[in-house]
């Protein structure tokens, strides 16, 4: 008359997970002081159902559908005695978006730039990150939703991608073009040479009446 125990170790061994996978690795154990004989689950909110490989040793793959899915996972021993345990898997496939503030190309003389610029998503944010493939650096941005960054540059053209992820994986990304030029300007003159030297008479000429 003793039920079985069953745990679930994978993806979690708490009761919620956040995912971007439609089809979710599940795993754990199963116990019984006699002998566990099967272990099950089901997909309430997706309507699906299936056995899991093992016993006191078992793993599943259980198909999501967006939103909430409630996993309930059943170990069943050889007279028949149950148990069971739940985890609520929500899959969001929703990619999160970043928008940058000020243009997409920039040129400073500066060796480096602040960037800056909002995020959003449906669920929640995780990291907003920058990578500057001119120079190899990377970082992570203060704030999500709100987000700034301190870049170095280096001399010429910084091609820097803008990379926000929200908690379960989702990623998007933005490209800036920062110029960083170093060139002091010149200034040439061909009036009234484009020599260094000008031993003429100076301009305007003055007036001679006769």
């Amino acid at each position: 008359a003793v039920a079985p125990a069953v745990a679930i170790d994978t993806p979690t061994s708490g009761g919620s997970f956040l995912t971007n996978v439609v089809s979710l690795a599940i795993g754990g154990t199963a116990s019984d002081d006699v002998a566990v004989a099967g272990v099950s689950w089901s997909n309430f909110e997706g309507g699906s159902s299936g056995a899991a490989a093992g016993t006191t040793s078992w793993s599943a793959f259980v198909p999501l559908i967006p939103g909430a899915n409630t996993i309930t996972v059943t170990a069943t021993d050889t007279a028949g005695n149950t148990a069971t345990t739940v985890l609520t898997a929500t899959y969001d496939a929703v990619a999160p978006v970043v928008t940058p503030s000020g243009p997409s190309t920039l040129s400073t003389a500066t060796a480096s730039v602040v960037l800056s610029g909002t995020a959003s998503d449906d669920v929640s944010l995780s990291t907003v990150t920058w990578v500057n493939a001119a120079s190899g650096g990377s970082g992570t941005a203060t704030g999500t939703a709100s987000w700034s960054a301190p870049i170095p540059l280096t001399p010429g053209t910084n091609v820097i991608t803008i990379t926000v992820q929200d908690a379960a994986g989702n990623i998007a990304t933005s490209t800036i073009t920062g110029i960083h030029d170093t060139q002091s300007p010149t200034r040439a003159s061909s009036i009234p040479t484009a020599a260094a030297a000008y031993n003429g008479p100076t301009l305007p000429l003055p007036i001679v009446k006769v």
